[in-house]
């Protein structure tokens, strides 16, 4: 899974766009937080769609230089993560890390299960009603307790929100684009 500096430079110079019409190449998974130890240890704050994608071994691009660096371990600390990295061998290094965002290359993700998507392959989609009318495009996607709610805007930016629940989401169609749902009456 681990790749050199070497290959993800090449890499970036081949791929200049992304590697699907409509998505980013590379995809924020957290945030690191503050230094936790003198060996280097520093907090990491997932994304939680991606807390289970890092693991020991994955490589992860840091900051907007997309620097590579080698996750050396990994454990559960408080409500974030506790990451040790190759190269990282004091809280002097690590560091500087602080409030920088990693990112995986779209490529090194898993695929989603049947029926489940990254929220990156969602915003931007055309929301269309059963009816086959436009609602607008997929702006965000706000994860609350109960569920998540899809914030779409129209091109005059009025904004629709909808809850991501079967009954409201009817189908997702990447390779169109588009999302059908069936938006709530409200009284």
């Amino acid at each position: 899974m681990s790749r050199s500096r070497k290959e993800i430079t090449q890499s970036n110079k081949i791929n200049e766009g992304s590697p699907t019409p409509g998505e980013p190449l590379y995809i924020p998974v957290g945030k690191f937080g503050r230094p936790f130890s003198y060996r280097g240890a520093i907090t990491f704050y997932p994304q939680a769609e991606y807390q289970n994608i890092i693991s020991q071994d994955t490589e992860l691009l840091i900051g907007v230089t997309k620097l590579p660096a080698q996750v050396t371990s990994v454990r559960v600390h408080g409500k974030g993560l506790l990451f040790t990295l190759e190269g990282y061998t004091s809280n002097l290094d690590s560091g500087q890390l602080t409030n920088q965002i990693a990112y995986l290359p779209v490529e090194m993700l898993p695929p989603p299960r049947e029926g489940e998507y990254y929220r990156h392959q969602l915003i931007g989609l055309k929301i269309l009603t059963i009816r086959g009318e436009s609602l607008g495009i997929l702006e965000e996607i706000l994860p609350t307790g109960a569920n998540d709610v899809y914030v779409v805007k129209d091109d005059q930016g009025k904004e629709t929100l909808l809850p991501a629940i079967q009954s409201v989401i009817i189908k997702v169609d990447l390779q169109n684009r588009s999302i059908t749902v069936n938006p709530p009456e409200w009284e």
